[in-house]
Protein backbone atom coordinates (compact mmCIF):
# COMPACT_ATOMS: atom_id res chain seq x y z
CA UNK A 1 0.00 0.00 0.00
CA UNK A 2 1.44 3.45 -1.17
CA UNK A 3 1.76 6.59 1.25
CA UNK A 4 -0.97 9.36 0.67
CA UNK A 5 0.24 12.96 0.41
CA UNK A 6 -1.19 14.96 2.81
CA UNK A 7 -1.48 18.72 1.79
CA UNK A 8 -2.87 20.40 4.68
CA UNK A 9 -5.84 23.26 3.93
CA UNK A 10 -2.98 25.88 5.12
CA UNK A 11 -0.42 25.27 3.08
CA UNK A 12 -2.69 25.99 0.22
CA UNK A 13 -4.01 29.30 1.93
CA UNK A 14 0.16 30.12 2.01
CA UNK A 15 0.89 29.12 -1.19
CA UNK A 16 -2.11 31.86 -2.44
CA UNK A 17 -0.55 34.35 -0.14
CA UNK A 18 2.52 33.64 -1.32
CA UNK A 19 1.47 33.94 -5.40
CA UNK A 20 -0.95 37.07 -4.70
CA UNK A 21 -0.23 39.45 -7.68
CA UNK A 22 1.60 36.50 -9.67
CA UNK A 23 -0.06 33.85 -12.32
CA UNK A 24 -0.08 30.52 -10.36
CA UNK A 25 -1.94 28.88 -12.67
CA UNK A 26 -1.40 25.18 -11.40
CA UNK A 27 -3.29 26.00 -8.06
CA UNK A 28 -5.72 28.36 -9.93
CA UNK A 29 -6.68 25.45 -12.44
CA UNK A 30 -6.33 22.82 -9.67
CA UNK A 31 -9.37 25.34 -7.74
CA UNK A 32 -10.96 25.90 -11.50
CA UNK A 33 -10.88 22.10 -11.98
CA UNK A 34 -12.78 21.47 -8.84
CA UNK A 35 -16.64 21.27 -9.11
CA UNK A 36 -18.24 24.82 -8.31
CA UNK A 37 -20.26 23.38 -5.39
CA UNK A 38 -16.79 22.03 -3.81
CA UNK A 39 -14.99 25.04 -5.05
CA UNK A 40 -17.09 27.19 -3.43
CA UNK A 41 -17.28 26.08 0.18
CA UNK A 42 -13.46 25.23 0.37
CA UNK A 43 -12.86 29.19 -0.41
CA UNK A 44 -15.32 29.80 2.09
CA UNK A 45 -13.70 28.19 4.80
CA UNK A 46 -9.76 28.32 3.50
CA UNK A 47 -9.62 32.26 2.22
CA UNK A 48 -12.11 33.84 3.95
CA UNK A 49 -12.23 31.88 7.40
CA UNK A 50 -16.08 30.76 7.93
CA UNK A 51 -16.73 27.96 9.83
CA UNK A 52 -18.66 24.89 8.60
CA UNK A 53 -21.88 26.22 10.11
CA UNK A 54 -21.24 29.42 8.85
CA UNK A 55 -21.13 28.32 5.23
CA UNK A 56 -23.75 25.39 6.17
CA UNK A 57 -26.46 28.67 6.77
CA UNK A 58 -24.66 30.74 4.07
CA UNK A 59 -25.38 28.36 1.32
CA UNK A 60 -28.73 26.84 2.72
CA UNK A 61 -26.94 23.19 3.09
CA UNK A 62 -26.75 20.79 6.02
CA UNK A 63 -23.85 20.84 7.94
CA UNK A 64 -22.81 17.30 6.51
CA UNK A 65 -23.60 18.25 3.06
CA UNK A 66 -20.41 21.13 3.97
CA UNK A 67 -18.59 18.60 5.20
CA UNK A 68 -18.41 16.38 2.61
CA UNK A 69 -18.07 18.84 -0.42
CA UNK A 70 -15.05 20.41 1.64
CA UNK A 71 -13.70 16.83 2.33
CA UNK A 72 -13.80 15.64 -1.31
CA UNK A 73 -12.11 18.89 -2.28
CA UNK A 74 -9.18 18.30 -0.28
CA UNK A 75 -9.15 14.64 -1.31
CA UNK A 76 -8.92 15.75 -5.65
CA UNK A 77 -6.45 18.86 -4.47
CA UNK A 78 -3.86 16.43 -2.51
CA UNK A 79 -4.10 14.41 -5.66
CA UNK A 80 -3.06 17.09 -7.93
CA UNK A 81 -0.37 18.29 -5.44
CA UNK A 82 1.40 15.03 -5.62
CA UNK A 83 1.30 14.19 -9.10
Amino acid sequence: MSRLCTVPLERIRELQTQFDGYEFSGLKQMLANLPHVQRNVLLLHVHYGYSYNEIAKLTQSSLESVRGRIYRARQVLKKEFCK
